[in-house]
């Protein structure tokens, strides 16, 4: 139990932090995936968002996006622990002896989890980034915002409560295939950067680890951006735009 308590608030603790530096990237990255066509580059991307909606636009969906990152990072830490005990009950090994695809396994496996807990929030959160640019598609001229409120009243009025989950599975095969090899990459570093008579399951100090948790970064990213950019693109066109604030 004290375990499973600290894993939840080192996940919370990580999912805060990932917002307050990744989130004006997100939505930049989100509007490159959905609109091609008006957001076509980085720099045009970021100085038109900046000149049109402002320096705040960068943070929209923040709420949502912070429930999402807290959600997804507290249910991977504890699913994570309980899926290697998984994999150490059905190979016969201890932790210190699972192979990196074992670990990478128990990843992958643990992400269909946490991928149920991160589907509405960040159907929510695509939303509010992508909101000016739906409306500009469709050629309606507000100049009202939309809230994480109004997307929520917006999504049960035209599809219910199982209008939160839609993209559940292009997230599936997003979260499965990012975290295998988020974890492969991970341990792989770990057992490359650990001094000779150590472990790598051993504290190996602040900077290793975080170059093991760079180095796993990429690794996620790599493998999931085709599954990701379909995923984006199914949850910012829905619902629809007539849903949208006209006033």
């Amino acid at each position: 139990m004290q375990r499973h308590t600290a894993d939840i608030t080192a996940g919370g603790l990580g999912g805060l932090a990932c917002v307050a530096v990744g989130q004006p990237l997100d939505t930049v990255k989100v509007k490159l995936q959905a609109f091609p066509d008006l957001y076509p580059t980085l720099l045009s991307t970021i100085t038109k968002t900046f000149r049109e909606e402002g320096l705040r636009s960068f943070y929209a969906g923040c709420a949502p996006a912070c429930l999402s990152n807290v959600a997804e990072n507290a249910v991977l830490f504890v699913a994570y622990g309980n899926c290697q005990k998984l994999v150490q009950w059905v190979t016969g090994k201890s932790d210190s002896n699972m192979s990196v695809l074992e670990r990478a396994s128990a990843g992958a496996f643990a992400s269909l989890f946490s991928s149920v807990a991160i589907t509405p929030p960040d159907l929510i959160k695509s939303r509010l980034q992508a909101q000016r640019a739906l409306l500009e598609r469709a050629g309606i001229a507000t100049s009202k915002r939309e809230t994480t409120w109004s997307v929520i009243k917006s999504i049960m009025k035209t599809a219910g409560p199982a209008g939160f989950f839609r993209g559940l599975t292009s997230t599936w095969v997003r979260e499965a295939s990012g975290y295998f090899f988020f974890f492969a990459g991970y341990n792989a570093s770990r057992t490359l950067l650990t001094p000779p008579g150590k472990n790598s399951t051993d504290n190996l100090g602040i900077w290793r680890t975080a170059a093991a948790g760079g180095v796993a970064g990429c690794c996620f990213w790599i493998a999931v951006f085709p599954s990701d950019v379909v995923r984006t693109r199914i949850q910012v066109y829905y619902p629809a735009i007539e849903d949208c604030p006209q006033h």
